[in-house]
């Protein structure tokens, strides 16, 4: 199965896009995957550091996001394991970050080890509403998906 690779750029700074990505008071602002709130979440971003999202959706469910850091290389490169737990599956994730300019910063997000085309399909859709309320919630967007 073909990777997920999202290219976009952000009017926000780099550290503040980084941080994002692994401050769980951030992540609860904008990590919004189909919908779903974060209830509660940590975040160990360190090699072998672990994280984990408890997250519900619009019936109350409860469902459990949970990853370790593979590789940490802080305003440059996150790469995690990607596992939830009501599933049996497990993915990865890698995001390189690139300072454009001092107000600007790509992001490029690779997502792989899907399950099959439904899969992909639904990550692809989940990550596109997650960057679009980050940019949001962090105020700047000049997306390209």
């Amino acid at each position: 199965m073909r990777p997920l690779i999202l290219d976009v750029t952000l009017s926000i700074p780099l550290q503040t896009v980084y941080d994002a990505f692994i401050s769980p008071e951030l992540l609860q602002q904008w990590f919004r995957p189909l919908g779903m709130t974060v209830q509660q979440a940590m975040s160990n971003p360190t090699e072998e550091g672990k994280f984990v999202l408890r997250l519900s959706d619009d019936m109350n469910n409860i469902h459990t996001l949970e990853g370790y850091y593979l590789k940490v290389i802080p305003n440059q490169r996150l790469q995690f394991t990607w596992h939830w737990l009501d599933e049996d599956h497990k993915s990865q994730v890698e995001i390189n970050f690139t300072e454009i300019n001092e107000g600007t910063t790509q992001i490029q997000l690779k997502h792989s080890n899907f399950d099959d085309e439904e899969d992909y399909n639904l990550h692809y859709q989940a990550w596109i509403m997650c960057l679009e309320e980050l940019s949001v919630v962090l105020g700047g967007l000049s997306a390209q998906h």
